[in-house]
């Protein structure tokens, strides 16, 4: 019985690590190819190519068809959003499993820290100014994922995938667009849920967009 509940606990705990994933990927414009609770078959490998690769041994990702030379403006939003996809899933499954989002908690995600290792190398040289730039994305990347407007979207991608074991891009596409138009129509206007600015180190205005967040997501005044 123990084993039993052991392994529902560490599939559970994946569960939201994928989730983590899908949610920064659909973000960051990283269209998910697909999610498996289990891992990847034969022919599930078979996909990857130039255009779709493995973040990881549950996530499949599809990567923008763009070149940018290092040093460029694109290719730092890109090395940005690469970051925050690496450290979304470790993220969500430390929130769920009730443990601090520290960076000493990422490493020991070995793959998705070296990711975001890599891709914030591109953004800092030095190593003591890298890690500072993760802790710093950690702490806000929490804060975000936490924000209840993010909660509908992760909550029918767990349940999916507790379900079917395995999702593909198509249907997380299909929640991302029925919960973007949910919000849409309740608040009477676009929601932007492409982009989100984790590059904000003023508390101030970190308050200010999740505050305008939350905003957007209220139910209209009546005119």
């Amino acid at each position: 019985m123990a084993t039993t509940t052991a392994s529902k606990e560490i599939t559970e705990d994946r569960i939201y690590h994928i989730s983590g994933h899908a949610l920064l990927a659909m973000n960051a414009g990283f269209p998910i190819e697909l999610l498996s609770v289990n891992g990847f078959s034969v022919a599930d490998l078979s996909r990857i190519g130039p255009q779709v690769q493995r973040l990881d041994e549950w996530t499949m990702i599809r990567m923008p068809d763009l070149q940018y030379p290092p040093g460029t403006f694109p290719h730092t939003r890109l090395m940005e959003n690469l970051c925050h996809l690496a450290l979304a899933g470790p993220i969500l499954e430390l929130l769920h499993r009730g443990r601090p989002c520290t960076v000493s908690a990422i490493k020991e995600h070995e793959h998705d820290w070296r990711q975001a290792w890599t891709a914030a190398g591109f953004l800092h040289h030095d190593e003591t100014e890298r890690v500072a730039y993760l802790d710093r994305q950690i702490a806000l990347g929490e804060r975000y994922i936490s924000l209840p407007s993010w909660q509908e979207y992760i909550g029918p991608i767990t349940r999916h995938l507790s379900t079917n074991g395995t999702m593909e891009g198509s249907g997380v596409q299909a929640i991302w667009d029925r919960i973007k138009d949910e919000h849409e129509a309740r608040s009477r206007r676009p929601v932007c849920r492409q982009r989100i600015e984790f590059e904000i180190d003023d508390d101030v205005a970190l308050q200010e967009q999740l505050e305008w967040e939350a905003m957007c997501d209220e139910e209209p005044d009546m005119e």
